[in-house]
């Protein structure tokens, strides 16, 4: 007994050295994020709720698997576009295409801070460059400034106001369930 013990407490340590290696065969998205380099791994689905386009969820994860960031788009036409992106609820039933962005903490459960999309079609907007029907695989561009939510506390101190995404580029498959 003490040498199963061992070797699960062996194979959890090794595991752990290894680290999270985020997935990014279903999709992921580039950018460059307040002047830095950002990479999540992403999902694109059917807006199901109201069948209004595609629904796009990239996440960013820290070294141990936890969420920390999720960028969300919504709303977005099928079909080789250009849209500005707005504040809308993903609940409403209108064709506003919306994004979101905000920051989460402890076990990734934790919602730290809010932001809203700059809604300026020159600063925020998404385009989509390609949709390959055989292979669902979507293909895409995305700029996007986005303001903390001011009717809510600041959480987190360290989190900019302002985050900027520029030169962002997103590939996914959209999910047909």
């Amino acid at each position: 007994m003490k040498f199963i013990s061992f070797i699960f407490c062996l194979a959890m340590i090794v595991s752990c050295e290894k680290g999270f290696e985020p997935d990014f065969s279903f999709g992921k998205a580039t950018a460059e994020r307040n002047a830095e380099s950002w990479k999540a791994q992403g999902v694109a689905k059917y807006n199901k709720p109201h069948g209004i386009g595609i629904d796009f969820i990239f996440d960013v994860f820290n070294e141990v698997g936890e969420l920390r960031q999720r960028l969300t788009f919504g709303k977005v036409p099928i079909d080789v576009v250009s849209v500005a992106l707005k504040n809308s609820s993903a609940q409403s039933n209108d064709t506003i295409t919306r994004a979101s962005f905000k920051t989460v903490s402890s076990d990734g459960d934790v919602l730290e801070d809010i932001y809203l999309v700059l809604e300026d079609s020159i600063q925020s907007h998404i385009e989509i460059l390609s949709i390959d029907s055989d292979t669902n695989w979507i293909k895409g561009a995305f700029m996007a400034t986005f303001i903390i939510d001011p009717n809510r506390p600041k959480f987190n101190p360290n989190n900019p106001d302002t985050i900027r995404f520029t030169n962002g580029a997103f590939e996914a498959r959209i999910d047909k369930e």
